[in-house]
């Protein structure tokens, strides 16, 4: 047996209108706790199952609601979602019906945070997590949250496009996936003999976030540096996703953090 799970869309700018009836988007399902899937269906006999990117559900959202099935043994998810205008949030430890609104504010002028939940792939492939980002988002920061280590595995998070070249770990470029926790893109400066210099020891920003050179500990090599940047989006580069090398076992979560921009 299946239970309905349904979820409103609310936009806190119009409250007016408890759902944003014109709210598109994506929601992915996630077992409560991690960065997996439960299965999930498409109707309420069980009988078709939503075709998941890489093990991760993804529903549509579609006039303010996303609507799926799950099997009647699930009590609890997790979810996080995107619209296609630029609102992000997340839900954790949600029971089927408390609450049904995941709430966006389509007027925040403030900086907001989308988590991806990336999982693991036999092969060294880019996986289109399906999430398209509109034009006019300042991307200020990325980074990558690992909740189920693999030992000999890096990770790339960046756009790829059919007919766009898009740049595949033009944010994300590198990052180790070997020990469970946070890994942070920042350069680490190393205490070295002849002086102290940067390493991408954990991996780096891409080329759309900053622009680092790599040090040595040699007299006649750089000591390296970094310097930050931003990435505006232009709403012809969109498909955001991510790259493992040679994964099988990697979970976790990427972050971008960006504001939405006038113009």
């Amino acid at each position: 047996m299946v239970n309905e799970w349904m979820f409103a869309i609310h936009d806190k700018a119009n409250s007016s209108n408890a759902v944003g009836k014109n709210v598109a988007g994506w929601l992915h399902v996630l077992t409560a706790g991690v960065a997996t899937s439960p299965t999930v269906y498409t109707n309420k006999g069980g009988t078709s199952t939503l075709t998941a990117t890489n093990t991760i559900a993804v529903v549509p959202i579609v006039n303010g609601y996303a609507r799926f099935w799950l099997d009647e043994s699930i009590t609890t998810i997790d979810v996080c979602y995107f619209t296609a205008t630029g609102e992000s949030g997340m839900a954790k430890g949600v029971t089927r019906g408390v609450p049904s609104y995941l709430a966006v504010d389509t007027h925040f002028p403030g900086y907001q945070t989308l988590w991806v939940p990336v999982a693991f792939l036999a092969a060294t492939a880019f996986v289109d997590t399906t999430i398209d980002l509109p034009a006019d988002l300042e991307i200020v920061d990325a980074g990558l949250r690992v909740t189920t280590l693999d030992s000999a595995v890096t990770l790339d998070l960046g756009f790829k496009n059919a007919v766009e070249s898009g740049d595949e770990d033009g944010l994300l470029d590198g990052m180790l996936c070997t020990n469970a926790g946070l890994v942070s893109p920042w350069p680490i400066i190393t205490a070295g003999s002849t002086h102290s210099h940067y390493l991408d020891t954990n991996g780096k920003f891409g080329a759309l976030l900053s622009t680092i050179i790599v040090g040595a500990d040699t007299s006649d090599v750089t000591m390296g540096g970094y310097t930050r940047k931003s990435y505006l989006t232009d709403g012809t580069i969109t498909s955001l996703g991510y790259t493992p090398a040679n994964s099988d076992t990697l979970e976790g979560f990427a972050y971008v953090t960006y504001r939405k921009c006038m113009g």
